[in-house]
């Protein structure tokens, strides 16, 4: 995977020199030295956040390149899936005290496997990968900053099956007249809201597109941004995110860099995110929910999107003020 899933070796670095409680596999008897590689997975613009964040940290060092005999290997990114899970993979690294291994989806046959982690709480070992390097987590904006127009942000492939695109249309329509931005980061455009293909309405102004950018400028971008808005609800939060049990990457990085959430009800639960802009399913679609949210409404009314969404804009612009 190239650069490594970055925002999960940075988190893997805090559970090795973190002091708190954590599971046997990030016990160590010393400051550990960490390598990353294979070096031809790894951009330059990677290493050069990996360069800023040795200065910083008291944890590593890291270098980049592959040591000769490692007491640990980290494999970053697995899925369960035929290809890579063959007999083979499982003889050599499941339950091996020398590999942890990362999972990203949901493998009941291998919930007591000694070495294996997942990015969810849903799972018997797990860690949440949301620590950034904190030379550019300082970088975000501060909230008394009045010269800008406020921006959502939206992080990762913008499709049917990981976003809920659609549920922007009806925001965009409420508040065309309201200054912000919705700015789509990642490898693809939807066309619903291209101007120069389908869409031809006002409100198209208030979208951006940043093609997905090396992991430097990524990094950046998230820095400009007041808020994150993972688009995960009742359409996909059951199927894709396999409710709960495969990891919302957007929320980790909001919650890195202190950003604002406008969060679906169940995946607030998940993490944990109290003080987040929450909202609950569509009324129109609540029999796609297989049970009740965990946590109960206050008011007593269910809370859409569209309003989530306002009262975060009106936060954002009263921080300003």
């Amino acid at each position: 995977w190239n650069d490594l899933h970055g925002e999960i070796v940075y988190s893997i670095i805090r559970e090795f020199c973190g002091s708190f409680a954590k599971d046997r596999m990030f016990v160590c008897d010393a400051i550990p030295t960490f390598y990353l590689g294979p070096v031809q997975r790894i951009s330059y613009q990677t290493i050069e956040i990996w360069k800023e964040f040795n200065n910083t940290s008291t944890c590593g060092p890291v270098h980049i390149g592959t040591p000769d005999n490692p007491d640990l290997t980290v494999l970053t990114t697995t899925y369960n899936n035929r290809e890579t899970y063959t007999q083979e993979f499982i003889a050599k690294h499941v339950n091996n005290s020398r590999f942890l291994v990362i999972l990203h989806d949901d493998s009941p046959e291998m919930e007591y496997a000694t070495n294996i982690f997942w990015l969810t709480p849903l799972h018997r070992r797990y860690f949440i990968p949301n620590y950034f390097p904190p030379t550019f987590v300082s970088l975000k904006r501060t909230r008394k900053e009045s010269s800008h127009v406020p921006v959502f942000l939206v992080l990762g492939k913008a499709t049917k099956r990981k976003r809920n695109i659609f549920s922007l249309v009806p925001i965009l329509k409420r508040y065309q007249h309201e200054d912000f931005v919705i700015r789509i980061m990642g490898k693809l455009f939807p066309p619903l809201f291209n101007q120069s293909m389908h869409c031809t309405q006002p409100w198209c102004k208030k979208v951006e597109y940043v093609q997905l950018p090396d992991a430097l400028n990524f990094m950046k971008n998230v820095t400009e941004a007041d808020a994150i808005l993972p688009l995960v609800d009742e359409t996909n939060f059951y199927s894709t995110y396999q409710g709960g049990k495969k990891l919302s990457s957007s929320v980790m990085w909001a919650q890195g860099f202190g950003l604002r959430l406008v969060l679906y009800r169940e995946l607030a639960y998940l993490y944990n995110v109290r003080d987040g802009f929450i909202y609950d399913e569509h009324p129109t679609r609540t029999n796609m929910a297989p049970g009740e949210a965990h946590w109960r409404i206050q008011s007593g009314r269910r809370r859409s999107f569209i309003d989530a969404f306002g009262e975060c804009l009106r936060q954002i612009k009263a921080d300003q003020l």
